[in-house]
């Protein structure tokens, strides 16, 4: 079961139980649990908290990683660190809980998409994700990146240009056991691949994608 809203994981680790608890009484066949969160809602539990939920049911956090380059987290704002990320995904790992990560393609623009591509690369290959799921950057009107766009101070990335992106950051991919979905690819079509055993083939997919695309 996927305990929507914000990011449940916020709740404290003795409400978080009450809902499981509820749950499994009306709904005594759910195995498992997922919901979202931040790095700072698992960091924000103890390890007795985060053993205790993993033997009641939960199973997978969906966490928006974004990026893994500091300085593209601190230009948008995000208030993450990335040594704190770390070891919030340290600890799930440690108390067998799965996490999910959701990266935003062309996050950095035309300036920083080498280095977003890089950094979470090397992000990613440090925390070893079950799975990753790649967006893209949607500018919403009245916010401050939509300011930054009017005035010429941010540019956003071409369809073509994501896929070089994503070309650097497959590249450098050593993941261990994850799945991949990017599903905005030249925004008309979907690469998922089981990570390491179809890397090679996700590689080639993109080499085409950029040849014909």
């Amino acid at each position: 079961m996927f305990l929507l809203g914000a990011n449940p994981m916020h709740y404290t680790a003795v409400k978080l139980l009450k809902i499981i608890q509820i749950v499994l009484r009306y709904m005594p066949w759910i195995e498992g649990f997922s919901m979202y969160s931040r790095y700072t809602d698992v960091l924000g539990k103890t390890d007795q908290e985060l053993q205790l939920l993993h033997e009641c049911g939960l199973k997978e956090l969906h966490i928006g990683m974004e990026t893994g380059y500091q300085h593209l987290l601190d230009y948008m704002d995000k208030g993450v660190r990335i040594p704190a990320a770390e070891l919030a995904c340290k600890q799930l790992r440690e108390h067998g809980i799965d996490y999910t990560f959701t990266m935003i393609s062309g996050l950095g623009g035309q300036n920083m998409s080498p280095e977003h591509a890089y950094h979470s690369a090397v992000f990613l290959n440090r925390t070893q994700p079950k799975r990753l799921w790649i967006s893209r950057l949607l500018v919403w009107p009245h916010t401050p990146l939509a300011a930054l766009v009017s005035r010429g101070e941010f540019h956003e990335l071409t369809p073509k240009q994501r896929l070089e992106e994503l070309q650097r950051l497959t590249d450098m991919l050593e993941l261990e056991d994850c799945e991949f979905v990017d599903s905005t690819v030249l925004d008309k079509y979907t690469l998922q691949a089981y990570l390491p055993t179809q890397l090679p083939w996700l590689r080639g997919m993109i080499a085409k994608l950029r040849e014909t695309g």
